[in-house]
């Protein structure tokens, strides 16, 4: 923790807590924050400081666990000690001079990033090789007015509005922020409307900074399960960019590793070992961590418009972990189906269980509950009038069969020339947990993946900022 003794009289001293913005603003001058915003926009307040300089203290709120309304944020300064390490008044931070100092860059924010974003990449050796895309949502709270605004009306300024959000905050007004990440580094942001889904996102903020930055040849892009619908893909192969990400367990994905596991079964494929651990798994004895094996077979994607096609290669990864969970959810399911049936059993003809339509959804509904709809098969015979009747079953092995065929599998796709690094795959993970995909249990309850990979990025100096995951800023302008 950060202080700063500020002077009070010509002998008193008053000790405030500045936390990092003592870093922070060295960064800002290493990266030129307020000479980029300064030189975007035309006019100035009429105090002795800038935009540039005056918006420097709004953005150190933003990074603390504390963040103010605009018509706090003269208070906060003074109480932290802000005003004197920015060498600015206090009060020049009132909201309507701050209100106008956003106005200003809302028009000129490429502009300002992008000078941001080459200053970065010059002081810093900012690496470019792998790209992480994604969304999160923000939600407001407060009063605002948007009834001057249609959504769309002004460039890159969203429109809040209700959509889905990923922290279950249904009832929010929100936008939606979609990133492009080095590492952990933003190099690109977009902002939506609240009800923007993530379908060509990730497309969407790549060809926006090709535009404005030269990337490296063989840049590779990472994103969410959106990238791999079938347009995006074509896009993407059109102009030789690499990429990875999730893919949904589609009925093309099934029988791609189905054929796979036979091959393999046949001794037509291998797998490869994966030298790869999770830093959990690394805590754990040799022999009890997770074996990771891989196995690549190719994929055609057709490209009707141009008639051409597109070589990539599916990525199927087994996780031993992976698969033990998903036997022992199985058995546990089989288990209390067996339970259920048995109990059901007793009270056909009984009670309440006397009608054919009455006896069988309860028999579905109780299954359905154990998990285990999918591994047995039964048959109820008897009449209404004789209430006779018997229920009987079996497991269904053919389905059981099917479902552990892709115990611990999850797939990827991928068009580079070799094999996918355990770095890649690894990195690919973050956005498994983070896709809004139900798990598939008759599937084996995990996602595909596509992919074209690069060499794996390590730590940064300006690697501060998540790429996934939801945030909540609690809007407060009045």
């Amino acid at each position: 923790m950060l202080v700063m003794n500020k002077p009070k009289t010509a002998t008193e001293y008053e000790t405030v807590q500045i936390g990092a913005a003592l870093l922070a603003r060295a960064l800002f001058k290493e990266l030129g924050v307020a000479s980029a915003i300064d030189r975007s926009i035309a006019s100035q307040p009429e105090v002795e400081a800038t935009y540039g300089h005056l918006l420097q203290a709004v953005i150190l709120n933003r990074l603390t666990f504390d963040p103010q309304p605009l018509y706090r944020m003269s208070e906060w300064a003074a109480q932290h000690g802000i005003d004197d390490l920015l060498g600015i008044d206090a009060a020049w931070l009132d909201d309507d001079r701050l209100g106008a100092a956003l106005d200003a860059i809302a028009t000129h924010q490429i502009e300002i990033w992008v000078a941001i974003l080459k200053r970065a990449r010059q002081r810093f050796k900012l690496p470019l090789e792998e790209l992480h895309g994604d969304t999160t949502s923000i939600y407001f709270e407060g009063e605002f007015d948007q009834t001057n605004v249609k959504p769309g009306q002004i460039e890159r300024v969203p429109h809040l509005c209700i959509g889905y959000n990923k922290d279950g905050q249904r009832d929010k007004k929100q936008m939606v922020l979609s990133l492009l990440c080095a590492g952990r580094v933003p190099v690109w942001f977009s902002p939506w409307d609240g009800d923007r889904n993530d379908s060509g996102v990730c497309l969407h903020d790549l060809k926006e900074l090709r535009r404005r930055l030269l990337l490296p040849e063989n840049a590779l892009m990472i994103g969410d399960s959106k990238v791999c619908q079938r347009e995006t893909m074509l896009e993407l192969c059109r102009h030789n960019w690499r990429f990875l990400a999730p893919h949904p367990w589609t009925p093309t994905a099934k029988a791609a590793w189905r054929e796979t596991w036979e091959k393999i079964e046949g001794g037509l494929l291998t797998w490869r070992l994966l030298d790869y651990l999770s830093q959990n798994e690394a805590r754990k004895a040799t022999e009890k961590q997770a074996k990771y094996r891989a196995c690549e077979p190719p994929y055609r994607l057709d490209d009707q418009q141009f008639k051409t096609s597109y070589q990539l290669r599916w990525l199927f990864v087994h996780s031993s972990r992976g698969a033990e969970s998903a036997a022992k959810q199985r058995e546990k399911a089989l288990v209390a189906g067996l339970a259920a049936l048995s109990r059901l059993s007793g009270l056909v003809g009984k009670y309440h269980y006397r009608k054919r339509e009455t006896i069988t959804k309860r028999v579905d509904r109780d299954l359905a509950k154990a998990k285990a709809s999918a591994y047995f098969k039964y048959t109820l015979t008897g009449t209404e009038g004789e209430r006779d009747w018997r229920l009987q079953w079996e497991r269904d092995q053919a389905a059981i069969a099917e479902e552990i065929k892709f115990d611990g599998i999850s797939d990827r796709l991928h068009q580079k020339p070799g094999r996918v690094t355990p770095d890649l795959v690894a990195q690919s993970k973050a956005h498994r947990r983070t896709d809004a995909l139900d798990h598939d249990r008759s599937a084996g309850g995990d996602v595909a993946r596509i992919s074209s990979p690069s060499s794996a990025l390590g730590q940064h100096p300006l690697d501060q900022t998540r790429a996934a995951g939801t945030v909540q800023w609690r809007a407060s302008r009045h």
